[in-house]
């Protein structure tokens, strides 16, 4: 009798668990992400939850936690139950780079791939009355001039590929600062020559002249600068580009994933996304959990490859 009871309960259990994630969400979600408001990552993820709310009949937060680079958010996450109810907007940097440099307290392992969905519209952005239009004529300027660099932070991707790109062209930045944002005032302040930044940020300069783009960081050009190199234009080899994704913490249950990235795609799709993909040139698309999975780890190869290139591993 004991052990029928035993076998009844385990059956039991196991039922209302399939039950349990059947039935998720059933309280409010959280979507973090670890950048301020305005970017392109921040207004996908505002429509992302939007769409889970009218999905799912439940509140989802679209919540912003800037701060340490992304690292603050990309922890907070890390650390939460893998139960679904929180949602890591996350850029590559914190799932690759960061943790190889051991600047994280989570490892490599610390989420699930939801999805990828952009590959930023990412530049090299100077005032247009810059003596440089080009990278290679950047070069020859910082050589005999100071040129003084802005970025998103030592771990991020662009600014390594950055460092890297000034080694092959032989000059060296005169000095350079982490910022929290990049936009239009940071190269009318003086505050940087030169800044690593989306279009997003500096559209406003951008659309009047004030700013121009010297190189895009991504594999195509940019539809919106369609007159901007890349930087594999521009340089030996094939630079990471950078992208974002939705992450969960790890342990978090596939049909949990599934009903996120169901929704996720679903705003990929939408006319919404793509008034904001002509608006920004940025690449909007979805890739699975599968297919992201295996864009991240590729990537995790490539950036450690770079960082022993820079002597940083």
């Amino acid at each position: 009798m004991k052990l029928k009871t035993m076998i009844l309960s385990s059956a039991a259990l196991a039922v209302s668990a399939t039950m349990a994630l059947a039935d998720w969400p059933e309280r409010p979600v959280t979507l973090l992400t670890p950048w301020p408001p305005g970017d392109v990552e921040d207004t996908i993820a505002r429509l992302i939850a939007d769409r889970m709310e009218a999905e799912f009949d439940v509140p989802v937060q679209a919540l912003n936690r800037p701060g340490g680079g992304g690292v603050i958010g990309a922890t907070e996450v890390a650390n939460a139950p893998a139960n679904g109810y929180m949602i890591g907007n996350l850029v590559i940097d914190l799932v690759t780079s960061h943790v190889a440099l051991g600047n994280t307290t989570y490892p490599i392992d610390a989420f699930e791939t939801v999805g990828i969905y952009v590959t930023y519209p990412f530049i090299l952005a100077a005032s247009a009355d810059a003596p440089y239009n080009n990278l290679a004529e950047l070069a020859d300027y910082a050589k005999t001039n100071e040129i003084s660099l802005g970025h998103f932070g030592y771990g991020a991707i662009p600014t390594k590929v950055t460092f890297d790109v000034a080694d092959q062209l032989g000059f060296s930045f005169a000095s350079e600062a982490s910022f929290e944002a990049l936009d239009c005032t940071t190269l009318s302040n003086g505050d940087a020559d030169v800044i690593n930044t989306t279009t997003q940020q500096v559209q406003a300069c951008l659309d009047s002249g004030a700013v121009k783009a010297i190189a895009s960081y991504t594999n195509d050009r940019i539809v919106t600068l369609p007159d901007t190199l890349t930087l594999h234009e521009q340089v030996d080899g094939d630079p990471i580009v950078l992208w974002g994704g939705l992450f969960v913490p790890k342990g978090t249950p596939q049909e949990v994933i599934d009903k996120i990235a169901a929704v996720a795609a679903e705003v990929m799709a939408s006319e919404e996304v793509d008034k904001i993909r002509q608006a920004t040139g940025a690449e909007l698309y979805w890739q699975g959990p599968e297919e992201g999975k295996a864009r991240l780890d590729k990537d995790y190869k490539a950036g450690v490859d770079l960082l022993k290139k820079l002597g940083e591993l």
